[in-house]
């Protein structure tokens, strides 16, 4: 599972290694991979497509890299969160058609910088099938859009 591999909490042994079977099971939940270039998965970002104001927004609801990585990757880090960026853009773009579709990144479990990103507070209404189960979700956003988050703006 990717969270044994990035230091996640949702690793199968992690604290909240029981989500891993409800994200897997969920339409509305992805991942973007983080690789190095040996070809090792070092880091992650769960995203999930949700309205926003009647709109539809993709969230990054983490961006976690793996504790040894981590270590590594010091003065890289900004470039990578850019690069996350624009492949979230890209992303959206290509599930929306439109290049004007907002992307936030959650305000948890960041382990890349964040000076510079401006914060708003929404209220996300997943998109997508769900399970009842209470699914494990690092922004707090709920399927009924009732919670109302912080979140940083990338687009």
């Amino acid at each position: 599972f990717i969270g044994s591999k990035t230091t996640c909490c949702t690793s199968p042994d992690g604290a909240h290694g029981n989500a891993t079977p409800l994200y897997l099971a969920n339409t509305s939940i992805n991942v973007i991979e983080l690789y190095d270039a040996k070809g090792n998965a070092v880091g992650m970002s769960r995203i999930f497509m949700a309205n926003i104001d009647g709109k539809p927004a993709l969230i990054m609801d983490n961006f976690e890299i793996n504790n040894t990585s981590k270590k590594d990757m010091t003065g890289q880090l900004v470039t990578i969160r850019e690069a996350y960026f624009d492949y979230a853009k890209a992303l959206a773009e290509s599930v929306t058609g439109s290049k004007d579709t907002p992307i936030y990144f959650s305000s948890k479990y960041v382990d890349v910088p964040i000076a510079g990103l401006e914060t708003v507070q929404v209220s996300p209404e997943l998109i997508g099938e769900l399970s009842d189960d209470t699914i494990y979700i690092n922004s707090g956003a709920k399927k009924d859009g009732s919670q109302n988050i912080p979140l940083f703006i990338v687009r």
